[in-house]
């Protein structure tokens, strides 16, 4: 923030004026009925489907390419990685790596979803 308040002043962004707030608060409570309706309905549906069928990423989360292991080796090989292995979320090379804030949640499962990919390398020099 500093780096954009300092060409532009610190008026950049200012808070949004108070009638804006209020008019946001309907549409605020409509988005959490609307979620509270989608875990609803997604407990209607088996397990093994919703596993394997079902993301609720949040906007910041959407992706916008889908990588295999394959495809990702060849590409870091490529930007001249090596050593360039798959582990688990519970797995890696660096020891003592803080697993648990960063990849795995607190029930010791993947903390983005099983299907999530990891992949170590390294580059030399």
């Amino acid at each position: 923030m500093a780096l954009v308040c300092h060409p532009t002043g610190p008026d950049f962004l200012p808070p949004p004026p108070r009638k804006r707030r209020l008019r946001e608060v309907p549409r605020k409570v409509a988005a959490k009925v609307e979620g509270l309706w989608i875990q609803a309905v997604l407990q209607l549906l088996p397990k093994a489907f919703r596993e394997q069928n079902v993301s609720l990423a949040a906007v910041g989360e959407r992706h916008h390419w889908l990588f295999d292991f394959n495809q990702l080796q060849r590409l870091l090989a490529a930007a001249g990685f090596v050593a360039i292995e798959r582990f688990t979320a519970a797995t890696s090379r660096v020891p003592n790596f803080p697993f648990d804030p960063l990849d795995l949640a607190g029930d010791g499962q993947p903390r983005k979803g099983a299907e999530s990919l990891f992949i170590e390398a390294q580059k030399p020099g």
